[in-house]
């Protein structure tokens, strides 16, 4: 539209129409609003809302794992399997989520611990749970659905630590084939439960925790006992002794040639080097100096500490039934049936420090078991979830669907009745013009002079009469 169109446009007349119409617009466009806010509110918006839940979870262990040390992430809260065990778990309730049809992003779990690099960790709310309303029937089911898949966790926590398995070093324990690595199995296992019950205690609330009358931190003592130092007692003396397991008699032959082949070779070396400490010495005869004197030095020390271990070799071997003959080179065995076996008391020793692990390792269970019972929980920061809406908002909607329909009323009763307004208007102005108006009586000179004649004449007759 040009400029000269808008000036010929008469606005008192579109003024006259739109107010004539104004009810007929405002209900058209009020109707129409309305229509459209429910239409996205209930419709088109229909399952585009979220609920979400905050959250904290806590665990005496460390969060990265469950208690039997299966690695551990908190968006596997989600995970499929997961999702699936709360499912089954709810029966009825939870009958009707399609887990087979999930959209995209269906669940997702934002961490607020993690920050930009460099920046320290700073959070009010850890974890935050989103789900979309569109899975669920009702915002009830979706809220439990949530609480459920949280709680999840501490289920699956408590399971992992009843399915651990705190007799797995008995295995290898009586899988064993020599002392010195059952005395090695029992000192394993003896840290194990000591570092259990630190990694307890290293937080106070934990360490106070009683069970069965004993805080966490007395059991730990109690466990120690004096178990560290029987088990070094026992370690030298198999070190001392080397006895021989019965019924592993193989794996002691198998030692002992392994020590045969260290003798024959630290042998070896001492020949060789007492060979060039005496080719040296004929070379330098007296005239020996400090640099060759630092080197007769090295050559002694070295022979000197081979000459020790081949010694302790040698008893080792006396110890396993072997003996050097006159050559120096060759070990034979004394009696093929004869080996070093334990004595009673050191194999009751033995027993009686692997009876007390066994004990401390199901005292260890016992604890770990109240304390994650207790400690292992997911915290909710609100008591049901929040609903955020997706979608388009009704509102604006309904706002601009009313400004649209009026302006569309308004353009439709423009077309149709401005000509036939305008002309009215016309009309009115036209006939309002064609009134009567007053007449004005123009006069000129010779009008003026016969008046004054006759006037003139009048007065010269009522003079006569008089």
């Amino acid at each position: 539209m040009d400029e000269e169109q808008v000036k010929s446009i008469n606005w008192s007349v579109v003024g006259k129409i739109l107010k004539k119409r104004i009810v007929w617009i405002v209900a058209v466009a009020a109707v129409v609003a309305i229509v459209a806010g429910l239409l996205f509110a209930f419709v088109l918006n229909d399952g585009k809302d979220t609920y979400s839940l905050s959250f904290d979870l806590r665990t005496p262990g460390s969060l990265g794992t469950y208690p039997d040390g299966t690695p551990f992430s908190v968006q596997s809260l989600i995970f499929e399997e997961n999702l699936q065990a709360v499912k089954d778990a709810g029966g009825e309730k939870f009958a009707d989520i399609d887990l087979e049809n999930l959209p995209e992003n269906a669940f997702t779990i934002t961490d607020n611990s993690v920050n930009g690099e460099g920046e320290a960790q700073s959070y009010a709310v850890r974890y935050t749970i989103t789900a979309k309303s569109g899975m669920f029937s009702s915002y009830e089911q979706g809220n439990e659905f949530l609480i459920a898949l949280l709680n999840n966790y501490v289920n699956e926590s408590n399971s992992r630590l009843d399915s651990r398995d705190y007799t797995a070093w008995e295995k290898t324990y009586a899988n064993a084939t020599t002392y010195d690595a059952a005395i090695s199995t029992l000192r394993s296992q003896y840290d194990s439960v000591l570092a259990s019950y630190d990694a307890l205690i290293s937080t106070r609330a934990y360490a106070d925790h009683v069970v069965d009358g004993e805080t966490v931190a007395q059991h730990r003592a109690d466990a120690a006992a004096d178990i560290s130092a029987r088990l070094t007692a026992l370690s030298e003396w198999q070190t001392t002794d080397k006895y021989v397991m019965p019924g592993n008699e193989i794996f002691a032959d198998s030692e002992a040639k392994s020590l045969m082949d260290s003798y024959a070779l630290n042998s070896a070396k001492i020949d060789d080097l007492t060979a060039k400490l005496t080719e040296l010495i004929g070379i330098y005869g007296e005239k020996l100096t400090s640099s060759a004197l630092d080197t007769f030095e090295s050559f002694h020390s070295t022979i000197a500490s081979l000459t020790q271990s081949n010694t302790t070799i040698a008893n080792t071997l006396g110890k396993l039934g072997y003996t050097l003959d006159a050559s120096g080179t060759t070990w034979n065995k004394a009696d093929q049936e004869k080996y070093n076996l334990a004595p009673g008391e050191f194999t009751d020793e033995l027993d009686a420090v692997k009876g007390m692990i066994v004990a401390s390792t199901a005292e260890m269970k016992t604890v770990e078991a109240s304390v994650y019972d207790e400690f292992t929980d997911v915290k909710l920061m609100q008591g049901k979830a929040d609903v955020t809406g997706g979608g388009t908002s009704p509102i604006i909607v309904a706002v601009l669907c009313f400004v649209l329909a009026a302006a569309a009323m308004c353009l439709i009763f423009l077309l149709a009745e401005y000509g036939k307004v305008k002309r009215e208007v016309e009309g009115a102005e036209a006939a309002a013009k064609a009134e009567v108006k007053p007449e004005i009586t123009f006069t000129d000179k010779n009008d003026e002079k016969e008046d004054l004649l006759s006037e003139a004449a009048a007065t010269e007759t009522d003079e006569e009469e008089k």
